[in-house]
């Protein structure tokens, strides 16, 4: 999949009515603000998108080299990126500031699914979801298709039963044990 190109839905100087000409200051300035608005907010016309009913991003899904379960058999292990600003289906415009605070928010979240994840013994087991997929066509406009495939949504270590957990547990406190080592090894260095 190529990567989105966020300067293709950004209108140029010439769709704005930006000149060259020594008395154009009215309209360069608003041009300007228009660029500014579409950082804070994505509410302006320098915005292809606006009116589209779509926000600025993609999502797709990224398979890995890893295989889960679905039902007993084998498949590859997908993950589903989400990077349209707002969330699919909002239709809430935004602005690449506020997207960019909307994703940070977020990471402590991403962070501890990646932990737990990672914390996880044996097959994994899958299922197959189907998922909105937002690709950007060569004139910056985007399509929204859906498709189905094997991912791993929600990570289960606090679903299982006591005797399930401990064996996890015991890995996450034996890494973080080792991490701890590693990062006073290092500061003696």
């Amino acid at each position: 999949m190529p990567p989105y190109d966020y300067s293709k839905i950004i209108k140029d100087t010439s769709a704005l009515n930006v000149s060259s000409e020594v008395g154009a200051h009215e309209e360069d300035f608003a041009a300007l603000n228009s660029y500014v608005d579409f950082l804070i907010s994505g509410n302006t016309n320098a915005n292809k998108l606006q009116g589209t009913g779509f926000n600025m991003g993609d999502s797709y899904f990224f398979p890995s080299k890893l295989e889960c379960t679905v039902n007993g058999q084998p498949e590859t292990r997908n993950f589903y990126i989400d990077n349209v600003c707002g969330g699919i289906g909002s239709g809430d415009s935004k602005g690449f500031l506020d997207c960019m605070i909307d994703d940070i928010g977020k990471l402590p979240a991403e962070i501890g699914g990646i932990f737990a994840g990672m914390a996880e013994i044996g097959p994994q087991k899958c299922n197959m979801v189907k998922k909105t997929i937002i690709t950007q066509k060569p004139n910056g406009k985007s399509s929204k298709t859906f498709e189905t495939k094997a991912i791993k949504e929600s990570f289960s270590i606090f679903k299982k039963t006591n005797k399930e957990i401990i064996p996890h547990f015991y890995v996450l406190t034996v890494g973080g044990l080792f991490m701890y080592l590693i990062f006073k090894i290092a500061n003696k260095i």
